[in-house]
């Protein structure tokens, strides 16, 4: 579940940027990352990104002795991932 005003945050920002450009001639640019992850992302409570919950996953099967995890979908979905590494490297 998605926090609480988690999208109208991003909406407000990209506001303030558009009307600091209008208003007082600031040039700002927006840009959206997603599916992005690093080694202090979360792991557990069900917020995570797919690599940290699959290792999580994994890691709890073979702890409990079970052979086997349960993924999300039918198998045929693909998702773009990025490292924060790799993130930030393309915005600078």
């Amino acid at each position: 579940m998605a926090e609480r005003g988690y999208g109208w945050e991003k909406l407000i920002s990209e506001m303030f940027c558009q009307e600091y450009w209008a208003e007082r001639g600031l040039e700002t640019h927006i840009a959206r990352f997603h599916n992005v992850y690093g080694p202090n992302g979360t792991w557990f409570g069900g917020r995570e990104k797919a690599p940290a919950a699959l290792c999580r996953k994994v890691i709890e099967a073979k702890e409990s002795g079970k052979h086997e995890i349960t993924i999300w979908g039918d198998g045929t979905a693909r998702a773009a991932l990025c490292t924060l590494r790799i993130a930030s490297k393309a915005s600078t």
